[in-house]
């Protein structure tokens, strides 16, 4: 009990030391840490969904101005994780004003073609250059989910789709009005809300009466764009550990991280019992995490198995997902090592835990 004790006192040391401390929110000038969007628009970013625009003196997301058809096409198809397939899709020609040279062609006929997320004007044209309209891109992600259907059941388009956004939690944080252009800000907002949403799938394909399950229910195994589309899943742990895999470099920095619970540890171990999970921390500071309750986003290499943090945040405070570049002290002298410590949890029989 002494032991522990020692520790507990140690983390919240720690952690009182860490609260005041100063760390970057995002990589975009002009999206303030305490936006209400700063971390879908930091996750978003680093996961190569959304992209913002690089000027003389930094990079900007440029939240309130609007988005085009044609990139509200790009975003949903990365959101997917359909990048390779959009590729091969560029010559179909579904519109007559997208055609095959056009920057958006693979993306625009490859979601012309999956769950009904776009349907064109009606006299064979898209309109890449228009901007898209709140019901518009609300539309697209419902039915990148799977839940067209349901839907067209609610009433159709509009008022259908936006009734199932709101009941999927889509449009939290997400406000816009119908009939204007959507802001990117707000499309980022939607699209994170979207990541962790149980898709929909067709379970039945009698072509009278076909059916359709929302993943997670019955026999089917959940599904979310965010971990069986893109390969990240999102766990709760401590930091217990930091240490070097081999040279002392920041693409060889690991943390490990403890306490997952049986849900995260199944997701991404494979196995509810193994609760600690070894993760190199790519281009986050995790390590600055030491002793934290975090919630933290994993990439799992399908070839090698290994680990990579996508964006790690400290539980209980909002808008701080982050993304850094490489550490300062590595860069100017990368021979030199970083005072790690590790915390060991024992419980009053002196045993590890």
């Amino acid at each position: 009990m002494k032991n522990l004790a020692k520790v507990l006192a140690l983390v919240l040391a720690m952690t009182m030391v860490m609260s005041t401390m100063v760390f970057a929110a995002n990589p975009f000038k002009d999206v303030d840490d305490a936006a209400t969007y700063a971390e879908a628009v930091t996750m978003l970013s680093d996961l190569k969904i959304l992209a913002g625009y690089e000027e003389e003196d930094g990079t900007y997301f440029k939240p309130d101005q609007t988005i085009t058809r044609a990139e509200v096409a790009k975003v949903i198809v990365c959101a997917l994780g359909a990048e390779d397939a959009a590729a091969g899709a560029s010559n179909l020609n579904t519109f007559s004003d997208v055609d095959s040279t056009h920057w958006a062609a693979g993306y625009v006929n490859y979601i012309a073609g999956y769950n009904n997320i776009i349907a064109g004007y009606g006299d064979g044209t898209f309109g890449p250059s228009d901007p898209v309209l709140y019901e518009q891109v609300i539309k697209m992600i419902v039915c990148a989910l799977g839940y067209y259907p349901m839907a067209m059941q609610r009433g159709g388009y509009p008022t259908g789709f936006l009734a199932v956004a709101s009941e999927l939690g889509l449009t939290k944080g997400a406000t816009g009005s119908a009939g204007e252009p959507a802001k990117r800000w707000v499309v980022a907002r939607a699209l994170y809300n979207a990541l962790t949403v149980a898709m929909m799938k067709q379970t039945g394909w009698d072509i009278n009466s076909p059916e359709y399950t929302i993943t997670g229910t019955g026999d089917y195994e959940e599904e979310t764009l965010l971990c069986d589309y893109l390969d990240v899943v999102k766990v709760n742990g401590i930091v217990t550990e930091t240490f070097y895999q081999g040279a002392v470099d920041k693409e060889e920095l690991n943390v490990t991280i403890s306490g997952l619970n049986e849900e995260d540890a199944l997701a991404v171990n494979g196995d509810e019992d193994e609760d600690t999970i070894i993760i190199n921390i790519g281009n986050t500071d995790a390590e600055q995490y030491l002793g934290y309750a975090v919630t933290a986003y994993v990439y799992t290499d399908e070839d090698t198995e290994e680990k990579k943090l996508v964006a790690i945040a400290p539980r209980g405070t909002r808008n701080t997902v982050k993304t850094f570049s490489l550490n300062d002290m590595i860069e100017s002298n990368p021979d030199s090592k970083k005072p790690f410590v590790t915390i060991t949890f024992e419980d009053e029989n002196g045993d590890d835990v």
